[in-house]
């Protein structure tokens, strides 16, 4: 009988565990959201000389990082994965980066 309330015990520690470093994903993956969304309205306000637009390409490549690992961690961690969403946010962090848009149209929506 302690065998089976040792095994019951690990099994929800694990439980506890992936929700927690789910948790804490989450939350990096909503950090990204907001800053994508803040530099999103300065670009679309101001003119950016090539310098600026060149730090902004590089900044949004780091969002773009880190949204990818975020995505790989996710993946590994096989507890409410979804590929779609990830990709979606990528897809709208590259139009961003690549500056082909002057509008809040796509703003970049956190689920």
């Amino acid at each position: 009988m302690e065998i089976i309330n040792y095994y019951k015990y690990l099994q929800e520690m694990e439980e506890w565990q992936a929700y927690y470093y789910y948790t804490s994903l989450h939350f990096r993956l909503r950090k990204v959201i907001r800053q994508a969304n803040w530099n999103k309205t300065i670009i679309t306000k101001f003119e950016l000389s090539n310098n600026d637009i060149e730090i902004h390409k590089h900044r949004f490549d780091r969002l773009i990082d880190e949204t990818k690992e975020i995505g790989e961690k996710w993946k590994e961690l096989k507890y409410q994965y979804d590929e779609q969403r990830i990709n979606k946010i990528i897809t709208q962090l590259t139009k961003i980066r690549n500056y082909g848009h002057k509008t809040n149209s796509t703003k970049v929506q956190p689920k």
